[in-house]
């Protein structure tokens, strides 16, 4: 089956309007994936090749899809956006066509009594935000860090936001997934006959099964369902500016009471003055300006951290006063509100994506720049958190390229999330940067910090070597099970 056949095929199942060679013109906003991959990777596996990006409008198109490459040397590499995380694993070897969902972004149903909604995969936090508010439903959606982002791939990717719905995967609530041999799995209560509660009750009767299709290629998810937060009576965000290192790994240890006991109920960030100038105030990523400099410049710390207080007012007083006192006795840390930076453009988008918001400027950095990204679990310590900066830092200095580090305080997790930039259409800076991800990988997993998120397309197998051998076999037992003939690679 050559790749023009495959382009007439589809073209004929879809339209042609809706299947494109992966080196078309208007393929363009895939160049970076498709150029990406095509890059031979390490581990001794052959090149792969997108031969085609195809836009299904539904499932009939998925399930016609699958029955035209049957049996042929042809994988699937689903995306629900063009704009996605890249959550799912792509076909390690050979020829892939590209599904892209952004035709099946139906909002099925938004729940306005028990705060929920289902959605198709192609639905994008903007379309929800924007349905919350044109019918005037008083829900928060949480967004990760971009709007284009597809909900679905967010929640599969189990990304972080930053409203106290922060958890993407805890948040989910039902799937549907079709799987390589075409069938239609509906997860949870959606298993049941006649259940009204598919989008209420997480779990179902039997083994829960929803995590199998998370961060992996075991089916493509149709439909899934969320919870939405209900816009609490009062919110009191706040930013505390932090003048070192040594300041910072302070109020992580201040934070760590209030994390645990859900005081503060946010994804609290912590995150450097560089990054949040360059994902927010236009400076480029490879700024000859220090820290510090940059700090002065945006009228910032030189860490940062930023929270909220949500809830009825009289007890959002009461742990306001404790957040005050906690933080009083740290050298080097002011805290600051709305009132004191509501000129800072930094400040406007922090504050705005802890009240699910979508930000005024996502992202402001150099478009001749892309990143490898990964993250890190470790305790909500500061002394993990400097020696997880501290690590980071040695490495990327080695090998000459810069990182930008971001803590992300979850209900017990401190989540460190690495971002590599590396320069677009450059073989050189991509491979460099590869190999400092990979020797961070390695350093930190021998210290103790597990990978919880990964570039799929270029770290999934370094950070499978420093798995269990255990779960890294359960795991090939149940993709042999669900797709044996590697249909989704």
């Amino acid at each position: 089956m050559n790749n023009d056949t495959i382009l007439t095929d589809i073209g004929n199942l879809l339209g042609t309007a809706h299947v494109m060679a992966a080196d078309a013109a208007e393929a363009a906003p895939y160049r970076e994936k498709i150029e990406r991959i095509r890059r031979p990777v390490s581990y001794d596996k052959e090149a792969r090749q997108i031969i085609a990006i195809a836009t299904p409008g539904g499932i009939d198109d998925l399930q016609n899809i699958l029955k035209l490459i049957a049996g042929k040397s042809v994988a699937i590499w689903n995306m629900p956006n063009a704009g996605g995380l890249g959550s799912t694993p792509p076909p390690e070897s050979g020829d892939i066509i590209m599904l892209d969902l952004k035709r099946m972004n139906g909002i099925l149903e938004v729940s306005t009594t028990a705060a929920y909604a289902l959605v198709e995969p192609g639905v994008t936090y903007q379309q929800m935000q924007d349905h919350l508010r044109d019918n005037n439903i008083p829900f928060w959606v949480d967004i990760d860090k971009n709007s284009s982002h597809s909900i679905a791939d967010s929640i599969s990717a189990r990304e972080f936001g930053y409203t106290p719905y922060g958890d993407h995967l805890l948040m989910q609530c039902g799937m549907e997934v079709m799987l390589a041999n075409g069938s239609v799995v509906r997860t949870g209560m959606g298993a049941m006959p006649k259940s009204n509660t598919w989008q209420l009750f997480k779990y179902g009767y039997g083994p829960y099964v929803d995590g199998l299709f998370t961060q992996s290629n075991l089916g493509i998810i149709t439909k899934i369902g969320l919870w939405l937060m209900p816009a609490p009576p009062m919110y009191k965000p706040f930013t505390v500016q932090l003048a070192d290192e040594q300041a910072m790994a302070a109020a992580v240890d201040a934070l760590h009471t209030f994390k645990v006991n859900m005081l503060i109920p946010n994804t609290v960030v912590v995150s450097n003055a560089t990054q949040d100038a360059v994902l927010f105030a236009g400076e480029s990523t490879n700024t000859e300006s220090s820290n510090n400099e940059l700090a002065a410049k945006h009228n910032i710390g030189a860490w940062n951290l930023y929270g909220a207080v949500y809830g009825i007012p009289g007890n959002v007083d009461i742990i306001w006063g404790a957040l005050e006192g906690a933080l009083s006795g740290i050298p080097g840390a002011t805290l600051k509100v709305s009132e004191d930076l509501n000129e800072n453009l930094i400040w406007q988008n922090r504050e705005q994506a802890m009240r699910g918001l979508v930000t005024p400027q996502e992202n402001k950095s150099s478009s001749d720049h892309g990143y490898i990204r990964f993250a890190l679990g470790a305790a909500i310590e500061g002394s993990d958190a400097t020696t997880i900066n501290d690590t980071i830092q040695s490495i990327a200095s080695k090998h000459s390229t810069t990182a930008f580090t971001e803590f992300a305080l979850t209900w017990r997790t401190m989540m460190a999330r690495i971002s590599l930039p590396y320069q677009h259409d450059d073989a050189e800076s991509l491979e460099q940067v590869r190999s400092c991800a990979r020797a961070m990988l390695a350093e930190l997993a021998e210290q103790g910090y597990g990978a919880t998120h990964a570039d799929s397309d270029i770290l999934l197998d370094a950070t499978e070597s420093f798995t269990h051998a255990g779960i890294n076999d359960l795991q090939q037992r149940v993709k042999t099970a669900l797709d044996p003939s590697a249909v989704f690679g």
